[in-house]
C-alpha cells in the first residue's frame, strides 16, 4: 500500500470548520466569492486549504462583519481590489497635506482620500477609514510615525494595508527604522510629488488586475 504524503499546512473543510468554529456552508459560501482559495486536492478530491492564510481571512472577515460591511465588500478590502480606492494621509502639516490630498484627488477623482493632522486621531481614523495605502509623516507631535507604523502592523484588520512613508527628515536611520517598523516604502518631501506617484502606483495601481496598466498622468 503506497504511503500517503503528510499534508502539513493544508486542512481539509472539515478541519476548517473545526478550527475556525464556522459551518461548512459558509466555508464553501466564502470559496465561491473568491474569498477562500483552494490550494489543492486529496487523492479522493476534497478541497484543501492553507492553513495560515485560510484561518486568517476568515478571522478578518468576521472582525469587518461587525463593522457591517457586506461580503462583496469585504471581498474587495481582502484582496486588495476595490476600485475606489481609499488613501490614508497622516500629517500634522495641514498645508502639505492638503496638497498631496489635491494632487491625488486631481488625478484619481474616484478615489477617496481623508487626511488625519491630529496623530492621537490617527488610529481611529485608519479602523473607521479602512484605507488601501497610508501616507505617514515620521515627526509629528506626540506619537512619532514610527509608533502608528507599528500599530497598523499589530492591527488585525489594518496589517495589509500599504504605508509610504513621507519625510523631511532623510536619514539612513529613519529610512532603517520606519522599513523594520514595516513601511513599504520611504520617501522624502524634498523630492517632491513624482516619486510619490510612482510608488502608488507601484504598491496599488499596476499590481491591481482592475486597473490593468494604469498610471497616473503627469499631464493632467
Amino acid at each position: 500500500m503506497r504511503k500517503k504524503t503528510p499534508r502539513v499546512g493544508l486542512l481539509k473543510i472539515g478541519e476548517v470548520v473545526e478550527k475556525a468554529n464556522i459551518p461548512a456552508t459558509t466555508v464553501r459560501y466564502y470559496t465561491e466569492l473568491g474569498i477562500l482559495s483552494i490550494a489543492g486536492y486529496t487523492e479522493g478530491k476534497h478541497a484543501l486549504y492553507d492553513e495560515r492564510t485560510t484561518l486568517e481571512k476568515i478571522k478578518l472577515v468576521n472582525e469587518l462583519s461587525k463593522r457591517n460591511l457586506e461580503l462583496p465588500h469585504i471581498k474587495e478590502y481582502i484582496s486588495g481590489t476595490r476600485k475606489n480606492r481609499r488613501i490614508a494621509i497622516i500629517d500634522d502639516d495641514a498645508t502639505f497635506s492638503q496638497t498631496i490630498k489635491d494632487h491625488l484627488s486631481h488625478a484619481h477623482p474616484e478615489w477617496v482620500i481623508a487626511v488625519s493632522n491630529d496623530v492621537f486621531e490617527a488610529g481611529n481614523m485608519l479602523a473607521e477609514f479602512l484605507p488601501d495605502l497610508v501616507i505617514l509623516d515620521l515627526y509629528m507631535p506626540g506619537v512619532k510615525g514610527f509608533k502608528i507604523c507599528e500599530f497598523i502592523r499589530a492591527h488585525p484588520i489594518l496589517k495589509s494595508i500599504k504605508v509610504v512613508s513621507l519625510t523631511s527628515y532623510n536619514t539612513e536611520k529613519n529610512k532603517n527604522m520606519i522599513l523594520q517598523a514595516g513601511a513599504d516604502a520611504y520617501l522624502s518631501k524634498t523630492d517632491g510629488l513624482k516619486p510619490l506617484d510612482a510608488m502608488i502606483n507601484e504598491l496599488l495601481v499596476s499590481r491591481d488586475p482592475l486597473f490593468g496598466n494604469t498610471t497616473f498622468d503627469q499631464k493632467k
